[in-house]
């Protein structure tokens, strides 16, 4: 029924706070197919079958879209305790104690790879490619049977409409979830990518991507603190002609950056190339 792999380059909603440990996932498996089935005001049935075995391990998850703006998706993500399914006590000495039962934690322990169901609300940010990242997620679990095995991944007893869950990252305690009247058939498989204010310290974890980083966001990280001399290390990395400017060609990101970048202002002699005073400039325009 469907292959739609969600990058973040199009959508509306997905799920779950990720593991924020250095590494990040390759895509994960894609879907074959989705099946989705309702029956008295629930969802009997919701079923991804994958085109390989599902992964032990993967930062990730498959979700279909609702018409409440919201998702329910399955997901694993060792290192994140975010589900009643993980253990009913946070780890101990976590990296972070969110507000809510979640928490990034120091070790594996208690923060496993079960695989498990959540209602999502996704939140608007213009660092992830697809503008959005996780807002809010059950900490409850809304399945009543989840079942994982070879290729498919079937949970079910998913009741619709405004339903009490408690949530898994604020203070709010149980509230209302909103799973609205009529569930998605089109399944999306998505990666998850942290956003840290400091890369070297995992207390600074931001936001959690719903697919990968904007290149806004990528070029803001990889100017560093945003000088002249960090965008000369920059233009170094990626230029081949030795005079410490980027062409259009040899700029790693998309052209749009690039024609933003280049104001041929402030030092710049060279309409055709973007210098390490027009990416300090950029820098300071647009990140933070």
């Amino acid at each position: 029924m469907t292959k739609t792999v969600l990058l973040g380059l199009t959508l509306a909603a997905i799920l779950t706070m990720a593991i924020a440990f250095p590494a990040i996932a390759d895509a994960i498996t894609p879907i074959k197919q989705t099946e989705v089935k309702v029956k008295k005001g629930e969802i009997s049935k919701l079923r991804f079958q994958l085109e390989s075995k599902v992964e032990t391990q993967p930062f990730g998850g498959y979700a279909i879209l609702t018409d409440a703006g919201t998702a329910i998706a399955i997901t694993s993500h060792a290192g994140f305790y975010d589900s009643e399914i993980q253990g009913e006590t946070t780890p101990a000495s976590p990296v972070i104690d969110f507000p809510g039962p979640a928490a990034l934690c120091s070790s594996l322990e208690g923060c496993g790879a079960e695989w498990h169901v959540h209602v999502v609300e996704p939140a608007a940010d213009d660092r992830c490619a697809s503008n959005l990242k996780v807002g809010e997620l059950t900490w409850t679990d809304p399945s009543d049977r989840l079942n994982v095995a070879g290729n498919n991944l079937i949970a079910r007893g998913i009741a619709l409409g405004a339903n009490p869950y408690v949530a898994a990252l604020s203070a709010d305690g149980e509230r209302n979830f909103d799973t609205g009247s009529n569930p998605g058939t089109e399944g999306l498989a998505f990666d998850l990518t942290p956003i840290f204010l400091d890369p070297e310290d995992l207390t600074s974890l931001d936001a959690v991507c719903i697919g990968p980083k904007s290149d806004s966001q990528l070029l803001c990280e990889d100017l560093g603190d945003g000088t002249r001399d960090d965008a000369l290390v920059f233009i170094g990395d990626h230029n081949t002609g030795g005079d410490f400017r980027l062409d259009i060609d040899e700029f790693p990101y998309s052209d749009y950056i690039w024609n933003e970048a280049n104001t041929n202002q402030d030092g710049a002699t060279n309409a055709s190339v973007v210098g390490g005073v027009e990416l300090s400039n950029w820098f300071a325009n647009n990140c933070n």
